[in-house]
């Protein structure tokens, strides 16, 4: 459709020219060096951070592999609470539905939900041709600035924009681009535990679920439209226009998951995965 074709749209670029003198690309160089200079020593300081911090992280995960207890799901052993424990032999399982903040009608099982809010939106590039003047040593800079119309999840700012008339808005008051996720409170795993919901904000195997949700997704009341595994709004019209708005919307679904955690009673704290 050309919902769906319509993705990008370029205008001609605008172009602005600058000239350098010698001496001022002079002062320029001698100030990048001096900057370098100072900044060395906190470049090593952060580099001896960082390993030191990698070191400390090797050692946990060399004493958390040697002490780790593999145990079931079936039973909880009170021994145990406190020690690093592995469970690997079930599912994980969402006891309670999972619904978007932004689009409550939006609900579905599941261990995870995202939803991903796009606009159509001007975005504004630029490039720059650097070239030496062949008399006095200077340097002539053309910069280029472009626009172009894409979707984006990001809020993209126009009022900085170097040339006017590409202004971005969005046509659905109250509802800002960008993601939103959510995890399922209350997830089971197996007979005997509970996953607390910072383990279940880590699982990250989304799926689309387009398929999954049946009926009319609403903010407020505007109604999304259904095209091509995404929901649109655009008023009255096939092609998009600045200001139309798309939301697609994702799931992290039951099924196995590896855990390896401390043990606090019959809930679990450390990292998950799924598998």
């Amino acid at each position: 459709s050309a919902l769906k074709a319509s993705s990008l749209v370029q205008q001609a670029p605008l172009e602005e020219t600058t000239h350098e003198s010698w001496l001022s690309r002079l002062g320029n160089s001698f100030f990048m060096a001096l900057c370098g200079l100072i900044l060395i020593p906190f470049a090593l300081a952060l580099m001896w951070l960082n390993e030191l911090r990698n070191a400390r992280q090797e050692s946990i995960l060399q004493l958390g592999t040697a002490e780790v207890q593999h145990i079931s799901s079936k039973s909880v052993d009170p021994d145990l609470n406190g020690q690093l424990v592995l469970l690997n032999d079930t599912d994980a399982k969402g006891q309670s539905d999972l619904s978007d903040s932004r689009f409550p009608m939006v609900t579905l099982k599941g261990l995870r939900l995202r939803s991903t809010v796009e606009v159509y939106q001007w975005e504004e590039k630029k490039s720059e041709k650097k070239s030496k003047d062949n008399l006095g040593g200077g340097e002539t800079t053309v910069t280029q600035y472009s626009y172009s119309k894409r979707w984006s999840k990001f809020q993209i700012d126009s009022a900085h924009f170097k040339q006017s008339g590409h202004r971005n808005n969005i046509c659905i008051p109250g509802l800002k681009a960008g993601e939103q996720s959510l995890a399922n409170e209350t997830v089971r795993y197996g007979e005997s535990y509970s996953m607390p919901t910072e383990l279940v904000s880590q699982l990250s195997q989304w799926m689309d679920a387009f398929e999954l949700i049946k009926g009319p997704v609403k903010f407020d009341s505007y109604t999304f439209e259904k095209s091509s595994g995404q929901w649109f709004y655009h008023p009255m019209r096939n092609a998009p226009e600045v200001g139309d708005v798309r939301v697609c919307f994702e799931y992290v679904p039951e099924g196995p998951v590896s855990i390896m955690a401390l043990q606090c009673g019959d809930k679990t704290r450390g990292s998950s995965a799924a598998s």
